[in-house]
């Protein structure tokens, strides 16, 4: 599967601040845009899954990352995915109250050195209408099995999140 890949990042902010010789403008800024090409080396991709989905409050939403599956709006599974590495994560919780963690399953963590999460217990906590962005241009490996585990956790209300993982195919 071909996959192209463009990540843009543009973020602007002015601050207008009151001198001695009147107001001036003070531009604080950091744009970022990356382009990858369909591939297996650093700062390419050759996989792509996302999906919009529903955790409930005080539940867990258990992604293995070498077994995940893409639905249509009636449940029925489109397509599987298996991915030998994963490059990027991006998660924004699009309720509109409560918050969700994002981490590592403590029994089958996808944690370690170079990992986005150290241990099982590490987590980002992703406000409602944040989000939350890991990336690394040469990725981290996924294992066969149920050993990688990204979890997605309902800390207050149920929540609704989108999530994007780019990497290479196992």
């Amino acid at each position: 599967m071909a996959v192209q890949t463009s990540i843009s990042i543009d973020v602007q902010a002015a601050r207008s601040v009151t001198l001695d010789q009147g107001t001036s403008k003070a531009l604080h800024a950091l744009t970022e845009a990356l382009s990858w090409p369909s591939g297996t080396a650093a700062s390419q991709a050759d996989e792509v899954w996302s999906d919009k989905r529903v955790v409930a409050a005080a539940a867990n939403d258990d992604l293995e990352l070498d077994n995940l599956t893409q639905s249509d709006s009636s449940e029925g599974t489109v397509r599987s995915v298996s991915f030998a590495v994963v490059k990027l994560i991006f998660v924004r919780n699009v309720s509109t109250s409560g918050r969700i963690d994002i981490g590592a399953a403590g029994s089958n963590p996808w944690a370690g050195a170079g990992f986005p999460f150290v241990d099982g217990s590490d987590k980002a906590a992703v406000p409602f209408g944040g989000g939350w962005l890991w990336y690394d241009p040469v990725g981290v490996a996924v294992s066969d099995g149920s050993a990688d585990v990204l979890r997605i956790a309902g800390v207050t209300a149920e929540q609704t999140y989108r999530i994007l993982i780019i990497g290479e195919a196992a």
